[in-house]
């Protein structure tokens, strides 16, 4: 029983990483400037 919580917790704190790992990407892969000129154009995205 014990090992299958170990299990559980190692695949939850993973799946948890790569939720951050993904926002991050998503932060630094973003380009300022078009994003600017969208929300000067009035995009509300």
């Amino acid at each position: 029983m014990t090992e299958w919580l170990l299990v559980l917790g190692a695949v939850l704190l993973t799946a948890g990483t790569a939720v951050f790992v993904a926002a991050e990407f998503s932060l630094v892969a973003l380009d300022r400037p078009t994003v600017q000129r969208a929300i000067d154009e009035g995009d509300s995205r």
